[in-house]
């Protein structure tokens, strides 16, 4: 049985030969000399027509390096004004590129480099040594590693600000094709590794396109979520799009986020649930006015509802989360006004849709979770309900799993957030609410999207036949058209707002000679109530002499901060099932038992 929920909303004409960069120069046609970008700590500044002849400067200086269309062009660097200009300098190019976090090592950038095939690396004046020797372990010479910055006491090296300089003459280039790839930006790998995702020049514009059709736009735009993110790239493309100045912070920090606010009288903000976390009960607050916030947009992980209420009592302020999707920017969930219904994900955008899968088999099938009234005969067994629904309903629509659970979730207002579909009604039981819930795809149009770079069995698996990309998140959409994100099919854990894959780190600590086996989920900080990467290792026979300190540090040494292990467990042996596959799901439930009752020592004020 398929489900599918279509968009309220009006399908966005796109033009055939729509890009970005066509957009850009309309701007500096229109309004060349207004504010594009403006630097959040030094108040630099930068028009549409200065970035506009600084990214055709930069351009042209990387064709004459020798890169060419088609060619993957790492982008490694925080947040900075040159950022967006390098990436549209790549876009008119006709080169593809991939942004990486600025917190990886060098071993993280090579694998990315190497993954992506990657003949050049662009990076900030601080990550210099990282990518140079990146660079180097990847066969990258050392001329192809442009910096942004003049580094000292590396020869060699060509940088940004010599090429805007130089000033060579811009070369023949065709137009941009709407259907070539602009973009790698990598997923955090569920199952492996990370991989590249190949977004057309026509997809990124119907995401600014979309997203500026959306929202209602003042004269400034915050960016302080690291450009790197899509949510970022997905803003960021907006920006330009509507052609509003965009302010940039290099990354986060209390004082300065809240003085540009101030400053700049900014009307909304897009931020993860750490800064929102921070914003709730950093004293540092109460010192400025934020009075112009009329909402926030949350990006990057779920946020809790007691956050909500919080930072709704402190400031005043609705909160909206944002799904953001990377393996699909041209047709993704955005932001809507939703300020009634918490813990909600906003509604549908023009074209994509929603259908239930089984979480095991793939086919579609109803699954009705339902609330039984207190006090029956005798108990409802699943089956029995199954085989009454059944009675009644044509063989098509018969519910195929039943979970008891003990309430329906509802909205601060007391609203029911399910569909009321009173399918069960007799003798043996009455339902208190129903809802049908469903494995989460996102479809149609899907050619905006090249897939997996490199990786046709991730491909086979992700996107179907019909157009629909199956996104691992379990959900349901209520009567009122909103989609609820209730859990994730996928194991990534959420730390921080960054992806942290599991089997990665498990890969890392699987190198050390001291560990048997290894298993990694997601944890639980009780000091702070987020879910952190924890490991459970089982050490060889006879090895009693490694501690969690060493284990920590080792770790520490091979991947970003964002991934390192906060928890450590020693266990006798894995846990495996009977075909040997690791039993996560097993260790993952005891976990969630310690975030369970965090909340609930939360709610009774204990």
């Amino acid at each position: 049985m398929t489900i599918t929920f279509k968009s309220p909303f009006p399908d966005l004409p796109i033009p055939e030969d729509a890009s970005l960069w066509n957009k850009l120069e309309l701007h500096v046609r229109e309004i060349g000399d207004k504010p594009a970008l403006i630097c959040g700590m030094t108040e630099r500044t930068l028009s549409f027509a200065e970035m506009h002849n600084q990214a055709l400067r930069i351009c042209a200086s990387l064709a004459m390096t020798g890169i060419k269309r088609g060619d993957v062009v790492i982008l490694h660097s925080f947040n900075c004004l040159e950022y967006p200009i390098v990436f549209l300098a790549l876009n008119r190019l006709g080169a593809i590129c991939s942004m990486s976090s600025p917190q990886f090592n060098s071993e993280e950038l090579t694998d990315q480099i190497q993954s992506s095939g990657a003949i050049a690396v662009i990076t900030h004046l601080a990550f210099t040594k990282v990518a140079v020797q990146a660079a180097a372990f990847s066969g990258i010479p050392r001329k192809q590693v442009i910096t942004l910055g003049h580094p000292k006491g590396i020869p060699g090296l060509q940088t940004i600000e010599s090429f805007i300089a130089k000033n060579l003459p811009f070369p023949d280039l065709p137009r941009i094709n709407p259907h070539d790839v602009v973009m790698l930006p990598y997923s955090s790998g569920t199952t492996g590794r990370p991989k590249g995702v190949e977004l057309t020049a026509h997809a990124m514009y119907a995401c600014g396109a979309r997203l500026s059709n959306r929202e209602e736009f003042a004269d400034y735009v915050l960016a302080v979520l690291p450009f790197f993110h899509t949510s970022a790239t997905m803003i960021f493309h907006a920006t330009i799009f509507k052609g509003v100045t965009m302010i940039i912070l290099p990354r986060f920090e209390p004082g300065s986020f809240l003085r540009v606010v101030e400053k700049y009288k900014l009307n909304t903000v897009n931020i993860a649930p750490p800064i929102i976390q921070i914003l709730a009960k950093h004293p540092i607050v109460d010192k400025y006015d934020l009075s112009s916030l009329n909402r926030m947009a949350s990006w990057g992980t779920p946020l809790g509802e007691e956050l909500q209420i919080a930072i709704r009592n402190r400031l005043g302020v609705p909160v909206l989360q944002g799904y953001d999707l990377i393996k699909y920017k041209g047709h993704q969930v955005a932001p809507a006004e939703i300020e009634d219904a918490v813990n909600s994900h906003p509604q549908v955008v023009d074209s994509c849709c929603v259908r239930g899968f089984d979480l095991v088999t793939g086919e579609e099938i109803p699954k009705a979770f339902v609330v039984v009234k207190l006090g029956g005969a005798a108990p409802l067994t699943a089956d029995a309900l199954m085989e009454y629904v059944a009675a009644k309903v044509a063989g098509y629509k018969r519910v195929r799993e039943v979970e008891f659970i003990v309430t329906i979730p509802k909205s601060l207002s007391g609203k029911t957030l399910r569909h009321k579909l009173q399918l069960l009604q007799g003798e043996k039981a009455t339902l208190a609410a129903t809802a049908l819930f469903g494995y989460q795809a996102l479809g149609e149009a899907i050619a905006e999207v090249g897939g997996y770079y490199n990786d046709p069995e991730a491909n086979r698996v992700t996107f179907t036949k019909d157009g629909f990309i199956c996104t691992g998140d379990v959900s349901y959409i209520d009567h009122d058209g909103y989609m609820f994100i209730v859990d994730r099919l996928k194991e990534l854990i959420m730390y921080k707002g960054y992806h942290v894959a599991p089997t990665e780190l498990e890969d890392v600590l699987n190198h050390h000679p001291a560990l048997a086996d290894t298993i990694c989920a997601r944890g639980f900080d009780a000091t702070t109530g987020e879910a952190t990467p924890k490991a459970f290792v089982a050490l060889k026979d006879g090895d009693t002499s490694l501690t969690k300190e060493d284990l920590t540090a080792f770790v520490t040494s091979k991947v970003a901060v964002f991934k390192r292990v906060r928890e450590l467990g020693f266990i006798s042996a894995i846990p495996k099932g009977a075909s040997g596959k690791m039993l996560r799901k097993e260790l993952q439930q005891m976990q969630d038992q310690k975030v369970e009752q965090y909340k609930s020592r939360l709610r009774s004020g204990v």
